[in-house]
């Protein structure tokens, strides 16, 4: 027998009276922030918290995407961001309060939280490389590991379809056909 988790929803959103899961960062109806949105220096201590807190999922059925498509399960949620024909991402957040500040082939986490797990603007790149896929840290204020080693900025590291991948405190696993 399986049992579903409960969803937990935060307060009402002051604009639109919205009542949004309590894992996004603005409301999903009008736009508005939620929560704040600069990136938070975390302490040394914290940085290996997510790998101790994560729980079981089904796991991603890599086999339904298509040659060139990128899927990234965000830590808990189970739900995929699939990326379809583009040779550099760019995972971190959008400044909302800056128009002019889109960047290509951005990955945006804000509405995971992102800001408050530590994730930066443009905090690391997966990039198409010798046939396969690489990831690199873009300089970001609180680390980027893979599969738990902590990264050294600006250098590629091999991906794997299924790897883990930490950006501050969030957790992803990145899925790709072979």
């Amino acid at each position: 027998m399986r049992t579903l988790s409960t969803v937990h929803y935060s307060e009402p959103c002051p604009i639109c009276m919205h009542v949004n899961r309590a894992s996004v960062a603005r409301c999903t109806r009008c736009g508005y922030q939620l929560s704040e949105t600069t990136t938070q220096r975390l302490d040394e201590s914290s940085a290996g918290l997510s790998a101790q807190v994560r729980l079981p999922l089904e796991p991603f059925r890599q086999e339904l995407l298509e040659a060139g498509q990128i899927a990234f399960v965000i830590g808990m949620d189970g739900q995929p961001l699939i990326e379809t024909g583009r040779r550099r991402l760019i995972l971190g957040r959008r400044d909302y309060s800056n128009p002019d500040s889109a960047v290509d082939g951005l990955i945006d986490l804000t509405w995971y939280f992102a800001n408050v797990l530590g994730v930066s603007r443009r905090h690391a790149a997966v990039e198409y490389h010798n046939d396969g896929y690489a990831l690199m840290d873009l300089g970001s204020v609180n680390g980027t590991w893979l599969n738990e080693q902590r990264l050294r900025p600006k250098r590629l590291y091999e991906l794997h379809s299924g790897d883990g991948i930490q950006l501050g405190l969030m957790t992803l696993t990145i899925y790709f056909a072979d």
